[in-house]
């Protein structure tokens, strides 16, 4: 059986050991090193004795530059020696290039002249917090965005007002962005320009000239690029970004930052939201331009609801003009028709009178026909199911026609109508 000696054991724990450990001299400069701290700091045991453990250090690499470089490791080296250990984290950089984060727990003059650091690289937990890190900020960032957009859902859910809507959806912009202005804009009927309805921190002073001078989509650049992409542009140098009409954005609205995002109905862009910084160079991050692109899709939505609110309205208020002339044109017939039949009732005398009176009831049942038929071809046409059947008509007798109402009606009293047939 093999015994071996202290030194030995010694030299085999070190060599086992998983975590790296330094021996560094009173000047710093390496004495021993173990295997894994071979491996951290990619040298070997003899190429690394002889060199200064102030080389490896992160901070001492980023400074060398600076008028005092180890002022600050200096302090820090006369406090370990005077406490005695030091425990902490720091970046260490390896002669190739590669940086490792450690932490370290140093116990100082544990022999004469020697001082002793254990050293555990903890890359792999920097790099999971890192990712707990980016995952809680992602998801603190989806929740403000959902905050967001439902506070502006509230805000638009109690108006069907087009002009208010833009606003509220300005104000909300803002609001997010920390702007100084948005301003709300509409294109005309032939997506020529885009003119000011709304907006919120319009400067009063600014406010008529933002409303005299409209926008051009294709012969502004940003804009037109907005309008064809469906998606936001943006520029953090208004004065020099060549997209940029100086006649207009700088010299009569001098800004420093500003970003568009489109208005769409049905992915069909129908006017869009500037936001502008005054003084600030404002960048845009990925989440914010999508965040302002949601709010935007929106309004979006709450104007085409606004416009089937309006249109539902107009043909209700249609419908109902329609069955009120209706409802007249149907009494005028019915009324010549009643008093038709009760003439003959009455018995009049002679066969050419009572023969007019039956053509009156006759004629007067045909009106009353096709107004029925109107009306069923109305339902039809509600529903989706008219069908239109093309055939010739004699213009003469659907005047005649109408005259002959107009006639047995008694409103052709007091009317002059002549017509060629």
């Amino acid at each position: 059986m093999v015994s071996l000696s202290t030194q030995q054991q010694s030299d085999a724990l070190l060599a086992a050991a998983h975590d790296a450990v330094l021996v560094v001299d009173d000047a710093r400069i390496f004495v021993d090193a173990n295997p894994a701290a071979c491996r951290l700091l990619g040298l070997s045991v003899a190429e690394l004795r002889g060199r200064r453990f102030d080389e490896f250090l992160a901070t001492n690499a980023e400074t060398s530059n600076s008028e005092h470089p180890n002022a600050e490791l200096e302090t820090a080296w006369q406090t370990f020696l005077r406490t005695g250990e030091h425990r902490g984290e720091l970046e260490l950089v390896r002669p190739d290039g590669e940086r490792r984060h450690v932490e370290y727990s140093a116990t100082a003059r544990f022999m004469a002249g020697r001082h002793l650091a254990i050293v555990r690289d903890i890359a792999d937990r920097k790099r999971a917090e890192a990712e707990r890190g980016e995952l809680r900020r992602r998801e603190e960032l989806r929740l403000h965005e959902t905050e967001t957009l439902l506070a502006v859902s509230r805000a638009l859910g109690s108006t069907l007002d087009p002009t208010e809507t833009m606003r509220r959806v300005s104000r909300q912009i803002a609001l997010a962005l920390e702007a100084d202005m948005v301003g709300a804009y509409l294109a005309d009927a032939g997506r020529t320009r885009l003119s000011h309805v709304a907006g919120y921190r319009v400067p009063r002073d600014m406010l008529d000239l933002f409303r005299r001078v409209p926008i051009p989509i294709k012969n502004h650049p940003a804009i037109e690029e907005a309008w064809t992409q469906r998606r936001a542009v943006w520029t953090d140098d208004v004065p020099n970004d060549p997209r940029v009409d100086p006649a207009t954005a700088v010299r009569l609205f001098p800004h420093q930052s500003d970003l568009f995002v489109p208005i769409r109905i049905k992915d069909e862009p129908v006017g869009g939201f500037f936001v502008i910084w005054w003084k600030a160079r404002r960048s845009f991050t990925e989440w914010e331009v999508r965040l302002v692109q949601g709010i935007s899709d929106l309004a979006g939505i709450f104007l085409e609801n606004a416009q089937l609110y309006r249109q539902t309205t107009e043909d209700s208020r249609a419908k109902d003009e329609f069955l009120a002339t209706l409802s007249h044109e149907l009494r005028n017939p019915l009324g010549a028709i009643a008093t038709a039949v009760a003439a003959l009732d009455r018995g009049v005398s002679g066969e050419q009178a009572a023969a007019r009176l039956r053509q009156i009831i006759h004629r007067q049942s045909r009106h009353l026909t096709r107004l029925v038929d109107d009306l069923l071809d109305v339902a039809r046409a509600t529903a989706g199911k008219i069908a239109l059947h093309i055939q010739l008509v004699d213009l003469s007798e659907v005047a005649a026609g109408c005259v002959g109402s107009l006639r047995a009606s008694g409103r052709a009293e007091h009317l002059r109508v002549s017509f060629r047939a």
